[in-house]
């Protein structure tokens, strides 16, 4: 037996090796670096739908007293607002009746004076969306064009209800203006120019007679006061020569006019042409404080509707006593509670102004004068609407409005004595009414309530239109 060739079969043994490396190598690519496996496939995800606002709501002063807010939507949507002024809760509503993208809503209402609260809803595709805006106070930059139409003043084209003082000066204008006064006519100091240079566009001004001037916010005259009581008539009235086009005029009458106060040397008689020269009427009345009779304070609602007869049409307004002037027993004292009574009888009435005089109110009527404004202020385009079936038990003295489906409630109890009254207005039906100034709200039932009013009690409700609360 012979011994084996080891060296030989070492040799062999790595041929074998290298070959079988050769040929793996040869499989996986010919020796060159092999690709990478490939991705996996993935889809992505679709993009979220659009929000429902394509654009963010913005809001912005048209008129002295309107604004217009406006957005857009992905889809055709219908939109809702509740507003009213900041810090109250809200007072006006407005609904879109049509389904749109482009969206333009026109709030009357918001007062150049005022900040704004604007709670704005809509809702489409299936989809809703929420906003809440404020509008600031604004002034004028210019004249607004003023005229007359439908018992209301018109502004740009949209009512105002104006709140007015008579014969203020630069440091009274400016005080009073922080007290809601949007009107001031007939500055003694330095006439129109003053209050240009007073106001700077932040309130209305007319000047008195002659003195029409202009500038931001100036709307007209006043002619002189109390011309009855001058002896002036419709041909004697002077009337300014600048008056212009987009002017307005003013005229105050004293109390003969009315069925209740005696008449004047020459009668009654002259009232129709004398109303006949003017744009805007109004009148004071005072029954406390020209009088001294503090038991005829419902005169002030009755005058009030002569007034409106007599000017058939055009817009009224009256003066209510802010101070002690002639009678100062205390029986004849304006309170606060006189004034606001005063206020919402003249309201009731019909009127579709209110000022306060003398230019000088008593220090501690002035919460309440601020507190008038604002509440007049708050329901403003519903006191220029045509008054609504309403009634009363107990004597007391009520008034009703709507205004775009919301019922609007004015009630004075005008005795010195509390009053338990049921209120039935048409329409109200079984809605909650929010008490302004008082926190607090009243449920009918119906179409009535219950209240108890408290000696010279005067109170403004509002009931939201019934689609609000959908």
């Amino acid at each position: 037996m012979r011994r084996p060739r080891t060296p030989e079969l070492l040799v062999l043994a790595g041929l074998v090796l290298l070959l079988a490396v050769a040929v793996l190598a040869l499989f996986r690519g010919g020796g060159r670096e092999a690709a990478p496996p490939p991705a996996p496939t993935t889809t992505a995800p679709p993009p979220p739908p659009p929000g429902l606002l394509a654009t963010e709501p913005s809001v912005t002063p048209s008129t002295p007293s309107s604004a217009v807010l406006r957005f857009r939507t992905s889809v055709p949507a219908k939109a809702s607002v509740a507003y009213g002024i900041d810090g109250l809760p809200p007072t006006l509503w407005l609904g879109e009746g049509a389904a749109a993208t482009d969206h333009a809503l026109e709030l009357d209402g918001t007062v150049l004076t005022r900040q704004y609260r604007i709670e704005l809803q809509v809702a489409g595709g299936g989809q809703r969306a929420s906003r809440t805006l404020l509008l600031a106070p604004h002034a004028l930059e210019s004249a607004p064009h003023a005229s007359v139409a439908n018992g209301a003043i018109v502004l740009d084209g949209r009512p105002f209800f104006p709140l007015m003082s008579w014969a203020q000066c630069a440091d009274q204008i400016t005080k009073t203006l922080g007290m809601g006064i949007n009107l001031f006519l007939a500055d003694p100091c330095g006439g129109v120019a003053e209050q240009v240079a007073t106001l700077q566009g932040r309130a209305l001004a007319a000047g008195l007679g002659d003195d029409t001037g202009s500038g931001a916010g100036v709307i007209g005259f006043a002619h002189p006061d109390e011309p009855d009581g001058l002896g002036l008539n419709a041909r004697t009235l002077p009337k300014p020569e600048a008056a212009g086009e987009g002017r307005i005029s003013f005229l105050t009458f004293t109390n003969h006019f009315f069925s209740g106060a005696a008449p004047l040397p020459q009668g009654r008689g002259i009232y129709p042409a004398l109303a006949a020269k003017a744009d805007v009427l109004g009148f004071d009345l005072y029954p406390l404080q020209e009088w001294c009779r503090p038991e005829r304070i419902t005169d002030v609602e009755a005058a009030q509707r002569e007034l409106v007869t007599l000017a058939r049409g055009k817009p009224t307004f009256q003066w209510i006593e802010a101070a002690t002037m002639k009678c100062h027993a205390a029986k004849d004292a304006v309170t606060p509670e006189v004034l606001r009574t005063e206020t919402l009888l003249a309201l009731i009435g019909g009127a579709h102004g209110i000022g306060f005089f003398p230019p000088e109110w008593d220090g501690n009527l002035d919460g309440t004068v601020t507190q008038l404004t604002r509440a007049i202020d708050a329901v403003s385009p519903a006191l220029l609407q045509p008054a609504a079936r309403a009634s009363a038990t107990g004597g007391v003295h009520v008034g009703a409005r709507t205004y775009r489906g919301a019922v609007y409630v004015l009630a004075v109890n005008p005795t010195r004595t509390p009053v338990t009254t049921r209120i039935a207005v048409h329409g109200l039906d079984a809605r909650t009414l929010t008490v302004l100034d008082e926190s607090r709200t009243v449920r009918a039932s119906g179409g009535a309530f219950t209240e108890q009013l408290p000696p010279l009690g005067a109170r403004l409700y509002v009931a939201p239109p019934s689609w609000a609360n959908d």
